[in-house]
């Protein structure tokens, strides 16, 4: 189950999140099953964090910072991908299909 502190500090302001993210690196990021659909997530730091089951359908990820995150069931129905980094993101390639796009966007395994 998701941090409901976490989440509600996720949708009140990006900018607001990226500082308590660089002022707390050790603190686990919990967004399991969290309802993040159509949420403002570009520019979010969100690596290491644990969004397995989240529903992100429909959510603006570009140019998110996803490196290492789970995303294991994660619904990424008609997210916005773009330039986002997934390097050593836990995704499948249907997950990504399923994305409106991800162009340009650094993936965990090589592009068909």
């Amino acid at each position: 189950m998701a941090n409901a502190e976490q989440v509600a500090q996720l949708k009140r302001s990006i900018s607001e999140w990226n500082r308590w993210r660089i002022t707390n690196p050790d603190v686990m990021i919990d967004l399991r099953d969290a309802d993040l659909r159509n949420a403002r997530l570009s520019d979010a730091n969100l690596n290491n964090a644990h969004l397995s089951r989240a529903t992100l359908r429909g959510a603006d990820l570009r140019r998110a910072d996803l490196r290492g995150a789970t995303l294991t069931g994660a619904d990424l129905t008609g997210a916005h991908l773009e330039d986002a980094n997934l390097t050593g993101a836990y995704v499948t390639r249907h997950q990504l299909d399923s994305a409106k796009s991800h162009a340009r966007a650094l993936l965990p395994f090589a592009a068909p």
